[in-house]
């Protein structure tokens, strides 16, 4: 059968370098014409068959192709289709759902025994809308201008050329050379208010060399404070799970002691502290603490002006 001759066709070029049309013919036993025409409708089945003249001529699967022949096993495959799951609930991108599914036909195991979901990261809509603007910046190497709202509520107007995307803390960021200040920095899509695509290319090349985001994030100009607070057991467990890098020691039966560095002005983790009411104590700083008490007043007296 011809579908038969096809796929050995396709294989035996995907084991070979270049193979003539006459050594294909003698193979399959048919003639170099009938080849010929096996070798285009292979290619237009979307596997890129390149055909080479001279006298070290003949046939060969185009190298992008050939990361399949490569030696996978059924855990290296279920690895690729986690992996494109979890991009997949992120990402509005048509290319990852087609890679998904070419990578799904090579498993046999059906069960999902892993997954991961991260939709939530596209309940706000505009975040997906940005991530698809900056991609696509990134990609056509083209400028965008961004209304970026700071962690202490300034509005600006910034040129940026997108370098990368990258998930981290439990949101997305974008590190972008900024025209405006003549340097690199991180921005946070949440923050984002009106994002503009534009025809400019860069104006420089930029590399999203491994590290970047790490180095930028070191270079950050906030000002950073150090915490320490008493808590129990279960606000314990509450700090690890949102700010992992906290260090913690046990100081007795349902005490912990807990230290922290983090942004002043960040409104995470003080939205964790409130939030924790009297299962958290701030030994230090005072200020952190007085900052505590003044808004714990403030919403006191809202509330009862009510009642």
């Amino acid at each position: 059968m011809r579908i038969d001759r096809l796929l050995a066709i396709t294989t035996y070029l995907l084991n070979r370098n270049i193979v003539t049309g006459k050594q294909l013919a003698v193979k399959f036993e048919v003639s170099e014409r009938t080849i010929q025409r096996d070798i285009e409708t292979i290619n237009m089945a979307g596997i890129p068959i390149v055909s080479l003249k001279g006298v070290s001529g003949g046939y060969q699967i185009m190298d992008t192709f050939r990361v399949m022949k490569q030696p996978m096993t059924n855990d290296d495959i279920e690895a690729i289709i986690i992996a494109l799951k979890g991009l997949e609930t992120t990402l509005e991108d048509e290319q990852i759902t087609k890679t998904l599914e070419k990578i799904k036909s090579l498993s046999s195991d059906n069960d999902e025994i892993i997954s991961i979901d991260f939709s939530i990261i596209n309940e706000n809509q505009c975040i997906s809308k940005y991530m698809k603007a900056l991609s696509d910046a990134i990609v056509n190497k083209k400028m965008v201008t961004i209304k970026y709202c700071n962690a202490d509520q300034l509005i600006t107007k910034r040129n940026i050329e997108p370098v990368m995307l990258k998930y981290k803390w439990y949101t997305w960021y974008v590190a972008a050379y900024c025209l405006d200040k003549q340097d690199y920095r991180i921005f946070k899509l949440n923050r984002i208010q009106e994002i503009v695509q534009s025809n400019i290319s860069f104006n420089k090349l930029h590399i999203a060399e491994k590290g970047l985001f790490d180095k930028l994030l070191r270079k950050d100009n906030r000002k950073y404070i150090h915490i320490k607070l008493s808590c129990s057991k279960n606000a314990m467990y509450i700090l690890k799970e949102y700010i992992p890098k906290c260090t913690i020691v046990e100081l007795g039966e349902d005490t912990y002691l807990c230290e922290m560095t983090l942004p002043e002005n960040e409104r995470m983790w003080y939205g964790i502290v409130l939030s924790l009411g009297t299962d958290i104590k701030v030994i230090s700083p005072v200020e952190l603490k007085e900052r505590i008490v003044l808004h714990s007043k403030k919403i006191i007296e809202f509330y009862n002006y009510d009642i």
